[in-house]
């Protein structure tokens, strides 16, 4: 008999994970990677339920895989700069010194992370006709340097 259980992990994080029992009904194995992780059960439960919600959406339209024809994220003919979230996030601790601590990031077998994103400028170029005037680097700088002179810290 088996069916999907909830683990706390060492680091604090929860998964999803299929427990095998014997014939007693005591654990006996479980699976080695989680289906889903989360910071909390709520966390995986709101995930469960989102992705439940959007699989019934989608089920009178399911994809064939092999048939996909993915377009690209981003134009490469146009130029900005690009970011991973990650990289954002220790860019700010360093301008504004603070705790690399603060900043906690999530075991990487969850699907679609926040960590796995990235910031990019393309589209208000394009469509809101955005003109960059500065690096991110600078500009991020800059807005500490307003926020430290106006929230007067």
């Amino acid at each position: 008999m088996w069916n999907y259980r909830i683990l706390k992990l060492s680091d604090d994080t929860y998964g999803l994970y299929e427990v095998i029992y014997n014939d007693d009904g005591e654990i006996s194995a479980h699976s080695e990677n989680s289906e889903l992780t989360g910071s909390s059960v709520k966390d995986l439960l709101d995930t469960l339920r989102l992705m439940l919600d959007d699989a019934q959406k989608s089920s009178y339209n399911v994809l064939e895989a092999d048939k996909i024809k993915f377009a690209p994220l981003t134009d490469e003919d146009e130029k900005s700069e690009s970011i991973e979230i990650e990289d954002l996030a220790k860019l700010i601790l360093k301008k504004t010194g603070a705790d690399p601590s603060l900043v906690t990031w999530r075991n990487k077998s969850e699907i679609l992370t926040t960590k796995d994103k990235f910031v990019n400028a393309q589209k208000a170029v394009k469509h809101l006709k955005m003109q960059e005037t500065m690096s991110l680097e600078e500009g991020v700088e800059a807005t500490v340097e307003w926020m430290k002179e106006f929230y007067k810290v």
